[in-house]
């Protein structure tokens, strides 16, 4: 293949007689640098704007537009042979097209079979892959149609370079250098019922389109910052083997997202894969309006996921105390009987003289001076009977 920015979609393989012996693991074998990703994501950008601002002068349609035509080339080895040898029948290609218009039906892309062509070609079946002058011929003799159009070519991929791929595909930026170039190739074995094991429900097609539509891996530049050039995409350090759905991997445990193990673009088996986030929605709609002049309309932006909140630590719950023993009533006391007010004393009667003495004769009792006047009478605590006071006569007979 001429172009650069081409993707294959591998799997590990070793050779026996009557082909290769696929296993469980697959690999990528981009064809794309660092600085000719850099080149082309700056080539979209300029001409996104570029195209906006004439699109809004134009006062074009944003309508969504209608199906993308899609051309089949089924390429076989032996022309009286089995569908391991490529003979691939037209109950099987719609098969392959309900599950391509089902991936992409969220995404308001959809997709309609134009034709289906069947040549008989070893080499092409067996050596195709990406940059191989095999698979530049099949393409120059077999694609149809203009950018906005889709070619698929089924091969059997079983010899040198070619050996143990999946499938590949160039990006829509690669259409305008080499138009003849363009489209996606797959292996046969992975349409529906096919028997390449967990690679045979038909995603790999999705997988590749999704190159030809504008996308990347997920785990493009893995951890870092631009990765994939999609905002919703969790970061992912390395691609997904199998379908980890029970403990999806966190390869950037920095960000605390799991790997997208369902999306399209990730390398997870056929049954594990189930989406395409809004983002790259938007990126396929952008790189198809800009470079295959499909009019699709312009998306807002995406923002980046959320990361997950800590789940709160549950408290243990306060055991409840046990409910006071409400107090004995108190025992009335009786009421206390008011004691009778003392009554108070009567106070002494000042004599008005000394007893008079025997011999003498009395005395004139003594007036007593005014500083010596009588203080007040005392009140006891205790109640007294009074006693009688004396009575004396100042005289005798």
């Amino acid at each position: 293949m001429k172009s650069a920015l081409a993707i294959a979609f591998l799997v590990s393989a070793s050779f026996v007689a009557g082909g290769p012996i696929r296993s469980s693991s697959r690999q990528c074998g981009t064809r794309i640098s660092k600085g000719k990703m850099i080149a082309a994501e700056k080539q979209f950008q300029a001409l996104k704007e570029s195209r906006l601002t004439m699109k809004a002068a134009a006062g074009a349609d944003d309508s969504t537009p209608g199906p993308i035509n899609v051309y089949f080339h089924v390429i076989n080895k032996n022309e009286t042979g089995t569908r391991d040898d490529g003979l691939i029948e037209d109950d099987i290609i719609e098969k392959q097209m309900k599950v391509l218009n089902e991936g992409y039906e969220q995404s308001g892309i959809s997709f309609k079979l134009q034709n289906t062509s069947r040549v008989h070609n070893p080499e092409w079946f067996s050596s195709a892959s990406p940059d191989s002058a095999y698979q530049t011929d099949m393409k120059k003799q077999l694609r149809q149609g203009g950018p906005g159009d889709l070619n698929v070519y089924l091969v059997g991929f079983e010899k040198g370079d070619a050996e143990g791929l999946l499938g590949y595909a160039t990006f829509p930026s690669d259409y305008e250098g080499a138009p003849e170039d363009d489209g996606v190739v797959v292996l046969h074995s992975s349409l529906p019922e096919g028997s390449t094991a967990k690679f045979n429900e038909g995603k790999t097609l999705t997988h590749e389109v999704g190159h030809w539509a504008g996308l990347y891996h997920t785990f493009q530049g893995g951890c870092s910052k631009d990765g994939d050039q999609v905002a919703d995409t969790a970061p992912q350090g390395r691609p997904t083997s199998g379908c980890p759905r029970d403990n999806a991997p966190d390869t950037c445990p920095g960000d605390k997202l799991t790997d997208p193990i369902h999306n399209f673009m990730d390398y997870s088996d056929d049954e594990c894969l189930t989406e395409f986030t809004p983002g790259q929605k938007k990126r396929m709609y952008d790189q198809m309006r800009v470079f295959r002049k499909i009019n699709y309309p312009e998306l807002p932006e995406v923002g980046a996921p959320e990361t997950p909140a800590e789940p709160e630590t549950p408290t243990e719950p306060e055991t409840p105390t046990e409910p006071e023993t409400p107090a004995e009533p108190e025992t009335p006391t009786e009421p206390t009987t008011p004691t009778e007010s003392t009554t108070p004393t009567e106070p002494t009667t000042p004599t008005e003289s000394t007893t008079p003495t025997e011999s003498g004769t009395p005395t004139e009792p003594e007036t007593p001076t005014e500083s010596e006047a009588p203080s007040e009478p005392e009140t006891s605590a205790e109640p007294e009977t009074p006693e009688e006071p004396e009575f004396e006569f100042p005289w005798e007979f």
